[in-house]
């Protein structure tokens, strides 16, 4: 067990403080780590987003029995929960800190925070259960006047579910920019700086955040080990595997909310689509090479055995010191790279911090919208990341009927965390999608001629009769799409198709009605009917979209200026 007040001269106790308990040293949430309530700073993980300074209640100026039973509360939730939990109690305490005597707390109470009301609720609760009596009336007072509903964000436009063209834009950007990777580090022979090494695994862990739907602070603790070929188990050892391109591979993930570092493993791995699994691959190769390539620089030469051995301690999303750390011999590599260890494990807010940035930098570009008008060039982008793509799954595996256990399963979280979705049916979607279709299909007219349009690079998207439906703007985009309703009928709704104004459409709606009314005889299910309800939908919004152009073309030049 490590005692973070070894070595260190002991701190100057506070006065208060008269309690013998809150002088002894605790646990925190990961056993490894020990505090004590006394001292100015806790330590309670190996990263510094993990360590709080508590100077701020030790010098409150408030009654000293408030002070002693709220350090007593907070010391107690830092021995139960994860230390990123802790930062939520410690801004809810801080909140209402100047506001705990008489009826401050009570005229304080409806201007808090949703968030800080439901953790200062639950610790006021807490202290009855620990003897404290201290807080007897603020838990009353809070269970009288309750505590604000949360606003579900799950529909909201800027963090909720993103609609079917937003969910299409972040497949195309992905799918873009994973061939660009691929273009940029498919070369295996050459070998890659530690900042490549550690940017490219930021690639990776985008994917994965959108592919299994795990937060970032899960795959923070994952491991080597948690890589295995599709239907090779955890538990066997391996030793240092080469990853083929064409090989399945799936996944072991810990429990995230649980606060001991992989302290539980989800009970089902996470299978990976063959595209994930050769980017992976790709990614185990160049980090294997330059780490290695650092190692016997050093003068560390491993054989094949000690890799094997080595090779499942290593995270899988590492922070760059691990490429350039001095080890000097084996004895110290090892021992700073065990099975628990937390050394060179990225920390979560550094990695969400990183994901952040790639959503923003990398993916906003390409991103489109039905409900805002986006501009990359005024930094105005789609805000797109872990929670959303969780909204969003969820959101359209309630459309599709799936209960809440499979939803619950689908993100790892309980049955009662997502039994709100299942509220909206798929016919209320239909109908948003429906009035949502008009607003891209408009702005694209609106945002380029025919002229233009023609005179672009590229190739046209035609109907069996070989006539010109419109064009596709970027034809390598569409080698790696995923649709299956074939040309034109499932470009219409993609953010790469333009229509052209003179094109028959009506023809092109005919045959997705047809195909629609055949599909839902044969008894198909929503999954089966939701892409055809769009491309019915966005069909029919580029007819009333060409009707306005043919409208506005029929018009004088005066009459045009007028609307102009």
């Amino acid at each position: 067990m490590m005692n973070n007040n070894l070595g260190h001269e002991p701190e100057p106790e506070w006065g208060y403080i008269t309690d013998p308990t809150l002088l002894e040293s605790r646990n925190a949430k990961n056993a490894v780590f020990t505090f004590r309530p006394s001292d100015d700073n806790w330590v309670l993980g190996v990263h510094k987003s993990e360590s709080y300074d508590m100077r701020w209640l030790h010098d409150a100026v408030i009654d000293p029995a408030d002070k002693l039973a709220l350090l007593t509360l907070l010391a107690d939730a830092a021995n139960r929960n994860a230390p990123a939990t802790i930062r939520s109690y410690i801004h809810a305490v801080r909140a209402c800190l100047d506001a705990l005597a008489g009826m401050a707390f009570q005229q304080r109470w409806p201007h808090l925070r949703v968030t800080d009301q439901r953790v200062l609720a639950g610790l006021f609760r807490r202290a009855k259960t620990l003897g404290l009596v201290r807080f007897t009336t603020h838990a009353a007072f809070i269970e009288r006047a309750g505590v604000s509903e949360i606003q579900r964000k799950f529909l909201d436009p800027e963090r909720g579910a993103l609609t079917d063209i937003e969910n299409q834009s972040v497949d195309h950007a992905f799918r873009r920019i994973n061939d660009e990777l691929l273009l940029e580090f498919g070369d295996r022979l050459r070998l890659l700086k530690a900042q490549e090494v550690t940017y490219l695994g930021t690639l990776v862990a985008a994917n994965l955040n959108r592919a299994i739907l795990r937060r970032p602070c899960q795959l923070v603790e994952m491991k080597w080990a948690d890589v295995r070929p599709y239907g090779v188990g955890f538990e066997q050892d391996i030793g240092y595997p080469q990853l083929a391109d064409d090989e399945r591979l799936h996944l072991r993930v810990f429990l995230g909310k649980r606060g001991d570092f992989r302290g539980y493993a989800e009970r089902h791995s996470h299978p990976l689509q063959p595209a994930m699994s050769r980017l992976l691959a790709l990614y185990h190769h160049h980090y294997w090479q330059t780490l290695l390539v650092r190692l016997a620089g050093q003068g560390i030469e491993l054989t094949k055995a000690e890799l094997g051995e080595l090779w499942p301690r290593t995270p899988l999303f590492p922070m760059r010191s691990l490429f350039t750390t001095a080890f000097g011999d084996k004895g110290t590599l090892f021992k700073a790279l065990s099975v628990r260890s937390q050394a060179f494990h990225r920390s979560h807010d550094r990695m969400g911090t990183r994901l952040k940035t790639f959503y923003k930098n990398q993916l906003g570009p390409h991103l489109t919208s039905d409900r805002r008008l986006l501009d990359p060039q005024q930094g105005q982008v789609l805000p797109v990341g872990n929670n959303r793509f969780r909204h969003t799954a969820l959101t359209n595996g309630a459309m599709r009927g799936m209960s809440t256990v499979e939803l619950a399963s689908l993100t790892g979280v309980s049955e009662g965390a997502v039994a709100h979705y299942v509220d909206l049916t798929p016919a209320a979607r239909a109908s948003i999608d429906a009035a949502l279709a008009p607003n891209p299909t408009l702005n694209g007219f609106g945002r380029i001629s025919v002229t233009e349009l023609q005179s672009q690079p590229g190739y046209a998207a035609k109907n069996e009769y070989e006539q010109v439906i419109g064009l596709l703007r970027a034809p390598q985009d569409c080698t790696s799409c995923p649709s299956r309703g074939g040309k034109p009928l499932a470009c219409y709704p993609c953010q790469n198709f333009k229509p052209f104004v003179d094109a028959d459409h009506h023809a092109q709606l005919d045959k997705a009605e047809r195909r629609l009314a055949l599909q839902f005889q044969a008894g198909a299910g929503e999954g089966s009917l939701k892409p055809l309800r769009t491309i019915v939908a966005y069909i029919r919004a580029t007819i009333l979209a060409c009707l306005a152009c043919e409208q506005y073309r029929a018009l004088s030049p005066e009459a045009q200026h007028d609307l102009a």
